[in-house]
C-alpha cells in the first residue's frame, strides 16, 4: 500500500486498512505522523520517504515490535538517533535489508557515525543488504 500526504482523507483511509498489511510505502513533502503504523504488526516492508519535513511519531514507534519486519527504508528524512537505535533494539534482529538516509544521514539528530555503525552491526545480525549515507562499517 502506498500513501501520499496529499491524500485528502488519509486518516479515514488508514482506519480502514486491515492490520494484516505487509507492505507500506509512505511518501510526503511535509510533516507526517507515523504513530498510526503501530497497528500494522504484520509489516514485512516499511518504506518512508519524507521530503522537506520531519519524521513525527517515531518516538511511539520505537517501542512497537514488528515481528515480521524484514525491510526498513528511510529514503530521505530520518528519525532521531536515540529513537532509531531503540527501534533497532526491538526490530533489528529480523531485518534483512536496511536503507538509511540516502543523502540525509546528518538528519539523524545526535548521531555519532561510529556508534551508529556499531549499533547496526550489533542489533541487525541477519542483514543481507545495507545502504547508508554514512561512513564505512
Amino acid at each position: 500500500m502506498t500513501l501520499y500526504d496529499e491524500d485528502k482523507n488519509i486518516s479515514l483511509l488508514i482506519k480502514n486498512l486491515p492490520n494484516t498489511l505487509i507492505n507500506l510505502n509512505l511518501y510526503g513533502y511535509n510533516y507526517i505522523s507515523l504513530s498510526f503504523i503501530s497497528k500494522f504488526i504484520n509489516l514485512q516492508e516499511l518504506i518512508i520517504s519524507i521530503y522537506n519535513g520531519d519524521v513525527l511519531g517515531f518516538e511511539e514507534l520505537q517501542n512497537i515490535i514488528f515481528p515480521k519486519l524484514q525491510i526498513l527504508n528511510f529514503k530521505r528524512e530520518c528519525p532521531k538517533y536515540e529513537e532509531f537505535i531503540k527501534f533497532l533494539e526491538n526490530n533489528g534482529k529480523n531485518l534483512k535489508e536496511l536503507y538509511v538516509g540516502d543523502d540525509h544521514i546528518e538528519d539523524i539528530k545526535g548521531y555519532n557515525e561510529n556508534s551508529l555503525n556499531l549499533a547496526i552491526v550489533k542489533l541487525c545480525p541477519n542483514l543481507r543488504k545495507l545502504s547508508t549515507g554514512f561512513g564505512q562499517i
